[in-house]
C-alpha cells in the first residue's frame, strides 16, 4: 500500500510539474482574414541584426523582423501564410506559430512580440485575395539574399506582391533603397558575416521593403493596431 502510495504521487507530481510548464496560446480577439500579423520572432543574430539596422533606416519603431498574412476559419482556427529561411512559403496554424515564438528564449512577453494590424474596410477585399493568392503559392523558395535579382520570396516582399496582385497590380507600399547598417555598427557586422556564409554580395541599395517599413507606412493608413 505506501509503495502504491510512493508511486501515486510521483505520478501526481510529474503530471503537475510537466502542466505547469505548459503556456497558453494568446489568441487575439475579432481578426479576421486578410489582417497582418508583424513579429519580433528574435530569429538568431540575423533577425536582431534586421531589427537594428531598419529602426536606423526609418528612425524609430518597434522591434520587427517579420510579418505574415492571416486567415481566419473561426476564433480558434486561424492560419499565417508566410516566408521563412529554409522552408520558404509556407501556411502555419497559428497555434504553431505562437509555439514557435515560445521556443524562443526572451524576457519579452508573446503577446508584446506581435502587433496585429487589422486592415481597414475600403482595403479589406484586396487582402482577401491577397490570401487566396497565397493559397496558390505555397512551396516557393525562400529569398535569403533579399536580393530581386535572385527568385523566392522574404516575408515581407511576399506580403507587398500578394497585396499587389490583390490590388490589380498596383503597390500599396513604396519600395525603399535597402540598408544594411552603418560601417562599424554591430548590425553591420552581422549582416556580413551572414551574408558571407550565404556567399552572396549584400545587396545594398537595392529596392526592398521590410517589416518595418509595412508596418511604419501602413499604420493608421491600410490598417489598425488591433487589441487584444
Amino acid at each position: 500500500m505506501r509503495l502504491f502510495k510512493l508511486l501515486f504521487l510521483f505520478y501526481f507530481f510529474s503530471v503537475f510539474a510537466l502542466s505547469a510548464k505548459i503556456i497558453p496560446v494568446p489568441f487575439p480577439a475579432k481578426v479576421q482574414t486578410g489582417d497582418l500579423i508583424f513579429v519580433n520572432s528574435e530569429g538568431g543574430e540575423l533577425g536582431r541584426a534586421i531589427i537594428e539596422v531598419t529602426k536606423a533606416q526609418f528612425v524609430g519603431g518597434p522591434d520587427l523582423n517579420h510579418v505574415g498574412l492571416l486567415e481566419v476559419r473561426s476564433p480558434r482556427e486561424i492560419y499565417i501564410y508566410e516566408a521563412r529561411p529554409k522552408v520558404g512559403t509556407v501556411r502555419t496554424p497559428y497555434v504553431d506559430f505562437v509555439k514557435r515564438l515560445q521556443s524562443q528564449k526572451s524576457s519579452i512577453e508573446i503577446k508584446d512580440r506581435m502587433i496585429i494590424g487589422r486592415i481597414r474596410s475600403e482595403y479589406r477585399g484586396i487582402f482577401i485575395r491577397a490570401a487566396g493568392y497565397a493559397k496558390g503559392e505555397l512551396g516557393l523558395s525562400y529569398n535569403d539574399s533579399f536580393s530581386q535579382e535572385n527568385k523566392g520570396h522574404y516575408c515581407s516582399e511576399w506580403i507587398q506582391t500578394l497585396s499587389w496582385r490583390g490590388n490589380g497590380k498596383k503597390f500599396l507600399w513604396k519600395w525603399h533603397k535597402m540598408f544594411f547598417g552603418k560601417p562599424g555598427t554591430q548590425g553591420r557586422k552581422l549582416i556580413q558575416k551572414y551574408y558571407e556564409k550565404i556567399r552572396q554580395p549584400i545587396p545594398d541599395g537595392e529596392l526592398g521593403v521590410s517589416p518595418l517599413s509595412l508596418f511604419m507606412e501602413g499604420k493608421g493608413r491600410i490598417f489598425d493596431v488591433a487589441k487584444w
